[in-house]
């Protein structure tokens, strides 16, 4: 027992989380863990309606640096509330009064994937708020709800189809085998690997993916009904005086075209897919430091 103790305290980041949950005004509850100490740093998770927790590990290496902020968005798994709360523009809300509750001034934001489309809206909104916006596989400031779904849907499902996603679930006994057949744990083990075949480059990670489990579909699909079919952040973010970067994998199914067309600061980290630090965590670290060192 004490071995195993031991084992957790050696793996474990060496950082105090404070956990707590913040009332908006319409009465939902936003769950809020922070770590580290530093500068300010707000995360926003994927989705629509996924959670933060997977986010963690990704900034390991800067919790003695930074203060992080996550939370969970309205809808998702610590903060649940009726599916007819939930709109992008609540979800813009919830960050400005995250921020006055902090009593952070110019905060640097941190987004993954569908974060980035919440980040660019908060700052149309509330354009002098933040002093950095850091978007990590996200999609276009320039774009539309087609380019996300329809687009994107055979290009993704592709990836299953490769060689070596092909070869794990033979070694799983999973390969093509009929879901009435699959144990609860063989299903279990099945969508991670699937999942992680989508949004990892080297399939042989697929451990290490947390969280692939959680996700509220009716929440997902009220923020996304919430949405333009049509946006275009350029000129609120490309025209003032915000630090924006996006960091991208050279493997994420989100397209690098989606970048290439509009003047923004681009970091390609090679042999990564949707989830980067998983995949190329020495290259994210590296990256991901020399942005917020200046």
């Amino acid at each position: 027992m004490l071995q195993c103790i031991l084992f957790l305290l050696i793996i474990l980041p060496n950082v105090t989380a404070q956990e707590w949950m913040m009332k908006a005004p319409d009465g939902a509850k936003i769950y809020v863990n922070e770590m580290g100490k530093g500068d300010t740093i707000i995360v926003l998770h994927g989705g629509w309606s996924a959670e933060h927790s997977y986010l963690i590990p990704a900034f390991e290496e800067f919790y003695d640096d930074y203060h992080f902020v996550f939370y969970d968005q309205r809808g998702s798994l610590r903060s649940p509330c009726p599916d007819s709360l939930i709109t992008v523009d609540a979800h813009v809300d919830d960050l400005k009064q995250l921020i006055n509750v902090l009593e952070c001034r110019n905060p640097i934001i941190v987004s993954h994937s569908m974060g980035g489309i919440l980040a660019a809206k908060f700052v149309s909104k509330y354009p002098n708020i933040i002093r950095k916006l850091i978007c990590i596989s996200s999609p276009p400031i320039i774009g539309n709800i087609k380019m996300l779904t329809e687009d994107l849907n055979v290009t993704a499902l592709k990836r299953w189809e490769r060689e070596n996603v092909i070869d794990t679930l033979k070694a799983h006994d999973l390969y093509k085998r009929d879901s009435h057949e699959l144990s609860d744990k063989e299903i279990g083990t099945w969508h991670r690997i699937t999942f992680s075949a989508i949004n990892l480059h080297n399939i042989k990670n697929w451990k290490k993916l947390k969280g692939a489990f959680f996700y509220q579909q009716s929440a997902a699909s009220a923020a996304a009904i919430s949405m333009n079919d049509n946006w275009d952040y350029t000129s609120i973010l490309l025209q003032r005086d915000l630090s924006l970067i996006f960091i991208h994998g050279n493997d994420d199914y989100l397209p690098l075209s989606f970048h290439r067309k509009t003047k923004i600061q681009l970091h390609v980290i090679k042999d990564a897919g949707h989830l980067i630090w998983i995949d190329n965590p020495r290259d994210f670290n590296q990256t991901l430091s020399e942005i917020l060192s200046k």
